[in-house]
């Protein structure tokens, strides 16, 4: 794939196609129409592989399978693809804040019937949330840090540092992402610039979520909890948010 500038393949990553997806719909572009055996002849793709990455493909807007045995896959005018993905995307995104919206209801009016369920209030105790679940996660960590919570970066870097797990994070700027990566070798930092909200997970259970301001716009509110189903939907939602971020520059 040397032939197409590094430049653009990063910047395909970054709209959320992998290394394989990029070189199969850049050579379907360059070449026409092809089978994908013809495909996995090119070294392209592994054959093993080739089928599993064009149903990707298609499935996001990029290619479209021809009449036929064997079909051959075309790729979409680049425009056509990028505007089709994007619609896919953003129904996605509005998928997972329903979702995430009526669990959240849920849980928040059963708040004060669970113990393991505490609604706080203001950043300064979404931060105390959030590094609370972080100093004593031994499992993989996921942050995602918006700038509300830029301020308390120094304390939740520290109760992350020793941990055991695999870290991910989410940064608002290059900035941020370039003191986190300092000071944690280990992690594996992205740039999202237009997060809303944000929180960390501890493994499949723990959870704390910073959901933005509460009723007037004067305070944040932060859900803490132990519950499996809440974690599993946060984890959802910040790997939809990671797809779509780009590597520290």
């Amino acid at each position: 794939m040397s032939k197409f500038p590094e430049r653009l393949r990063e910047d395909l990553m970054r709209l959320g196609l992998s290394d394989y997806e990029i070189r199969a719909y850049l050579t379907l572009l360059t070449e026409g129409p092809l089978t994908a055996m013809e495909l996995s002849r090119k070294g392209v793709i592994p054959r093993s592989k080739v089928y599993e990455v064009l149903g990707k493909l298609e499935g996001k807007g990029w290619i479209s399978p021809g009449e036929g045995r064997p079909a051959k896959f075309s790729a979409r005018h680049p425009r056509e693809a990028t505007m089709v993905w994007r619609s896919i995307r953003e129904r996605d995104l509005r998928r997972y804040e329903e979702e995430a919206l009526e669990e959240l209801e849920r849980l928040s009016s059963n708040a004060q019937e669970r113990e393991d369920i505490i609604i706080v209030i203001g950043v300064e105790a979404a931060l105390s949330s959030i590094t609370n679940i972080l100093s004593r996660c031994d499992d993989d960590i996921f942050v995602a840090i918006p700038p509300e919570l830029t301020e308390g970066l120094e304390d939740m870097v520290r109760a992350i540092s020793g941990r055991r797990g695999r870290i991910s994070v989410l940064a608002p700027s290059e900035e941020v992402a370039r003191k986190i990566s300092g000071r944690l070798p280990g992690a594996v930092v992205r740039v999202k610039d237009d997060m809303f909200g944000g929180g960390a997970i501890c493994g499949t259970s723990e959870v704390a979520l910073l959901l933005g301001r509460g009723r007037g716009g004067r305070q944040y509110l932060t859900i803490s909890a132990d519950h499996p189903g809440l974690a599993a939907l946060a984890r959802s939602y910040f790997e939809h948010l990671w797809s779509l971020a780009r590597a520290e520059a």
